[in-house]
């Protein structure tokens, strides 16, 4: 907001003014023939437009496949809401079973660009469950906070991956700030996608790319 720029690395927000970073392109330098060969590429992952992400080395890219999820026309609610041509994306079809593997797959991408070996993250199942899961890809190390009532088959599904599962006393605004101070102290990458890491909301965006 007060216009402070930043190099590509873990900061989270910005220190003169506390907002959220936000990331910028240079669109001018892509033609138009790379973006019409970009969105016409039979890659069916979202990291088809990866002209347009914050990952510069290609070869760092941590992916299971993620995106590229079907639009399913609603008949029946769309007579409801009269509205003429209603379509749903159904983001269940990602590899952890929601639309969390979208930023979860470029804040893990940018973790092992920066050289970074453990990730970590405040979630309340989804977000967790996704970042235990692409951590596991990469080979990286992930710690998980939780907040105490978590359903007990979002755990099963972080555990499944092999993360370092804490069950934190209280909300998740107290997992947040838990999983805020441990990645500040230790240098993990913050891979929580509420208003945290601005690379997240760089996976977020390739719905409305699809």
């Amino acid at each position: 907001e007060c216009g402070e720029e930043y190099s590509k690395g873990l900061t989270y927000k910005c220190e003169k003014c506390g907002n959220i970073l936000d990331i910028e392109y240079d669109y001018d330098k892509l033609t138009d023939n790379q973006v019409e060969s970009m969105f016409n590429r039979k890659d069916p992952s979202l990291w088809k437009y990866r002209e347009l992400m914050p990952i510069d080395d290609p070869a760092r890219i941590v992916t299971l496949n993620e995106g590229g999820t079907p639009l399913l026309k609603c008949g029946r609610l769309s007579e409801e809401l009269k509205i003429k041509n209603l379509y749903i994306k159904d983001e269940t079809r990602n590899p952890t079973g929601s639309f969390k593997d979208r930023p979860i797959t470029v804040a893990v991408s940018k973790a092992v660009e920066l050289g970074t070996d453990t990730v970590t993250i405040a979630s309340s199942g989804n977000a967790g469950a996704s970042t235990a899961a692409y951590a596991a890809k990469a080979g990286l190390s992930s710690v998980i906070f939780v907040p105490e009532k978590t359903q007990p088959g979002k755990l099963s599904q972080i555990a499944t991956c092999g993360a370092n599962l804490i069950a934190v006393k209280g909300s998740y605004s107290d997992a947040h700030e838990i999983s805020r101070i441990a990645s500040k102290k230790y240098g993990w990458c913050n891979t929580t996608t509420t208003f945290l890491n601005p690379y997240c909301t760089e996976g977020d965006k390739t719905l409305a790319y699809e």
